[in-house]
């Protein structure tokens, strides 16, 4: 039967081969019940008629899926399945078929170039699952039209063929020195992955190609801890090496008008938050790398946090740069500070839309894991508001530092006025205006951009301010009063040694005059508070300053 003509049509072969099929089963059944009478020559003789019919139904095999006759295919397939061989029609597909597709791919011009045409190759693969292989695939790979089971060409002859040929050819591709090629190359190959797997339509399926040996080891050659760990470096090391900036002119990025926008006023505040947009960023970020990712980020948020606390307390250095190169020559700490604070209320707003591209990248989508996400960010959030408190508290410090020093002239009033002669007091002392035009220009600058932060700074820092006022005016007073009771004193012990009693000065006295001067001073105090448009009712012991001032002219 096995030696019929070569040029014998394909459908009459099949037939001839069907009937071939049947009739060496039946002799190798015959020859399981008899195989002590059979000797040595005669079972190899039955291996080779097996062989043969095998060579002719490969030959066959190969015919129909070139001339894509679906219905010989399928016949051909169910004699693999009665001669119990499977795996050599799969080895035929892989042997005959794929094999030198795949050498035409690789070797066509430039596909061995280190820097591209990866895509192009897998596009070309990946079209000989709907060219060649089709008919095949349809046949025995889909649940819904399957007619015959139990081969898997796109695991056994197509997959293994192409990572036997990747590893021998390709092995550039796994190399992650270059994380910018590396990363272009492995979402490139996740692609391809993905519409490997896309070509069944039973997760059984998917399974038995996910668990395969040879896949699993395919995935394991790239690097993705090493890859993550460039990143890391790459990107931790630009967060640390702006941190290490001392604060100074140089840190600001330009004038108050930029307050006002969503851009930062820092370079550094600017410098952290591209790198956690980068972290995330399409050509860095990879889904396999979620968990490492993520806490990277917190991990940037942390240090940020903990930088601003430390340079909150810096010393200031002025800029090196002459005025005619370094433009910012003129900003303060204070300026910093008040940059800083509108950073970090800019850097704490923006979380959230960081989240939601997080959310959008996690490969886990559940409300279960964005609520673990959610919750993470809100707690960092909190964590970096606590700048905000430190911030406020170092700007009215500062705010302080610059008006306090004229307030210890009060205690010189009792010099301007005690046995000069001077007029009655009408107008108040320079130390006011001097003591509040920081404040004045203060406002001036920033009212415009951050009014509702300038009125609580100012509120908080008059409010100190005040305090310490109250101190400088009680302390003239009581001087004042103790030397008036000292004077009276001395004034009775000399008129009962003379036996003249004089009568009491006409007009206003020293002291009245000193009263006069700190109450008009306190009242233009008050009345320069209100030019700041800071509510008096809200400053902290400015009523008990009037009081004390008014109370002392009426003693």
């Amino acid at each position: 039967m096995l030696s019929m003509d070569n040029y014998m049509e394909s459908f009459t072969k099949i037939d001839v081969l069907e009937q071939a099929t049947a009739e060496l089963n039946h002799l190798k059944f015959n020859a399981s019940r008899c195989r002590s009478d059979i000797s040595i020559d005669q079972q190899t003789e039955s291996k080779k008629l097996e062989d043969l019919l095998i060579t002719h139904l490969n030959e066959l095999f190969l015919v129909c899926i070139h001339e894509k006759d679906s219905n010989l295919l399928i016949r051909c397939l169910r004699i693999y399945i009665m001669l119990d061989n499977v795996t050599t029609a799969e080895l035929v597909v892989r042997r005959d078929v794929i094999s030198p597709i795949i050498n035409n791919i690789l070797q066509d011009e430039d596909s061995q170039t280190e820097f591209n045409n990866l895509q192009s190759i897998y596009n070309r693969l990946l079209n000989i699952l709907s060219g060649e292989l089709k008919q095949l695939l349809d046949i025995t790979l889909y649940s819904n039209r399957i007619q015959v089971k139990g081969f898997n060409f796109l695991v056994n002859s197509f997959w293994i063929e192409i990572e036997e040929k990747i590893d021998q050819q390709l092995k550039y591709i796994f190399a992650p020195g270059n994380p910018e090629l590396f990363h272009k190359r492995y979402t490139e190959t996740m692609w391809f992955r993905k519409k490997l797997e896309e070509f069944y339509d039973v997760p059984a399926h998917i399974s038995i190609l996910k668990d395969h040996l040879q896949y699993k080891n395919f995935l394991k050659k790239w690097n993705l801890p090493v890859y993550f760990q460039i990143r890391f470096q790459e990107i931790a090391g630009t967060v640390e090496t702006a941190f290490k900036e001392s604060i100074s002119p140089e840190l600001i990025k330009g004038s108050a008008n930029i307050l006002m926008l969503e851009e930062f006023s820092l370079y550094t505040t600017s410098i952290v938050w591209n790198c956690l947009y980068k972290i995330w960023s399409e050509n860095i970020y990879l889904s396999q790398l979620f968990q490492e990712f993520w806490k990277l980020t917190l991990q940037v948020c942390s240090r940020y946090q903990t930088w601003a606390c430390t340079a909150i307390r810096q010393k200031w250095q002025e800029s090196n740069k002459p005025e005619s190169i370094a433009n910012n020559n003129r900003y303060t700490k204070l300026d910093f500070l008040i940059y800083l604070y509108c950073d970090v209320e800019k850097f704490v707003n923006g979380l959230p839309n960081l989240l939601r591209i997080v959310q959008l990248k996690n490969p886990n989508q559940n409300p279960a894991t964005f609520k673990l996400l959610e919750d993470c960010l809100t707690e960092t959030s909190k964590t970096i508001t606590m700048i905000l408190q430190l911030t406020t508290e170092e700007i009215v410090n500062e705010l302080i530092m610059h008006c306090v020093i004229y307030l210890k002239q009060v205690s010189d009033i009792p010099r301007l006025y005690r046995r000069t002669n001077r007029e009655v007091p009408t107008k108040p002392c320079a130390y006011v205006k001097n003591a509040l035009s920081f404040l004045t220009n203060f406002r001036t600058n920033y009212n415009d951009f951050v009014p509702t932060n300038v009125t609580i700074w100012l509120q908080l820092a008059l409010s100190l301010l005040t305090e310490c006022y109250l101190t400088s005016v009680t302390d003239v007073l009581t001087s004042v009063q103790k030397t008036e009771e000292s004077l009276r004193r001395l004034k009775k012990i000399r008129d009962k040694s003379t036996g003249v009693l004089t009568s009491d000065a006409q007009g206003i006295s020293d002291d009245e005059k000193i009263r006069i001067q700190l109450q008009i001073d306190v009242n233009a105090y008050s009345a320069m508070i209100t030019e700041l448009d800071v509510p008096v009712s809200d400053i902290s012991h400015l009523q008990e300053l009037s009081q004390a001032v008014e109370a002392a002219l009426k003693k």
